[in-house]
């Protein structure tokens, strides 16, 4: 595999060498795209001889996180330099590969119930199979969340660990984005943090705002980061203040709003 210096080239190259081309980072005003902003994997044979503007079909199961995001998240996880980080949404990979590639030493599980779009079994195959070709110490897992959440940290548990970070990209409501943190929580670790992705995209406020009431009970923090692509939602407790700082720096009050 062609390696570069950057996260980011490692990433890219390692989908293209299996088939598949990255749309990624584009504006979506400018490319009258909701998904522009957003990693999705496109079949590298499909734009071939492509000479105008084409929909191409991205593989059907879900998208990832994006550049902006990944950046967001390399900005914390290298401060906090996690052991064990988990996945509730797997897809074909982008997002947990790219932390993967962030925190080399981490230890990575994740479940994923392959029921997103018809290609849902393929995307889980393509992302061990990158995994593996990239040395992330990843572990993946055929179930649903919340009640297969717990036989899928049998690994972590029986060793007496806990879950560090845990990036919560399933289904996307407000009933279901509950229930997975709430599988999660007894496992997590004294110092964690928990990122959900698209809270403002897919207007998960409601559950949001369940989820910070339930942990705010056990020492939470939470911030809707305003500064990334999905609108994120993170949790933190008992991180330094350096850390918490970098988490801030992509906070922005909802007031405000810029000019038309």
């Amino acid at each position: 595999m062609t390696k570069g210096n950057s996260l980011l080239c490692q990433l890219i190259s390692a989908y293209e060498e299996e088939g598949y081309s990255i749309s990624v980072g584009l504006n979506p005003l400018r490319e009258k795209s909701f998904h522009g902003g957003f990693s999705c994997l496109l079949k590298k044979d499909l734009l071939e001889n492509i000479d105008q503007p084409t929909i191409i079909p991205p593989l059907s199961t879900g998208g990832g996180i994006s550049v902006d995001e990944i950046n967001f998240l390399k900005d914390i996880l290298q401060q906090f330099n996690p052991e064990i980080e988990y996945f509730i949404g797997i897809a074909a990979c982008w997002s947990t590969n790219a932390l993967g590639l962030i925190n080399p030493s981490a230890k990575l599980y994740g479940i994923d119930n392959c029921s997103e779009g018809s290609e849902g079994k393929q995307a889980l195959e393509l992302a061990v199979k990158i995994a593996n070709k990239l040395n992330i110490n990843f572990h993946a897992y055929v179930g649903a969340s919340p009640q297969d959440v717990p036989q899928s940290l049998e690994q972590v548990i029986k060793q007496g660990k806990t879950i560090d970070f845990a990036l919560i990209d399933g289904l996307h409501t407000n009933e279901q984005v509950y229930l997975d943190f709430e599988a999660i929580l007894p496992y997590l670790s004294d110092s964690a943090i928990v990122a959900f992705h698209d809270v403002l995209n897919f207007k998960m406020l409601e559950g949001w705002e369940k989820i910070t009431l339930l942990a705010s009970q056990f020492n939470f923090k939470n911030k809707i980061l305003r500064r990334t692509t999905s609108g994120m939602g993170i949790l933190y407790r008992n991180i330094s203040a350096e850390i918490e700082a970098t988490i801030l720096s992509y906070y922005q009050h909802p007031f405000i709003l810029c000019p038309t």
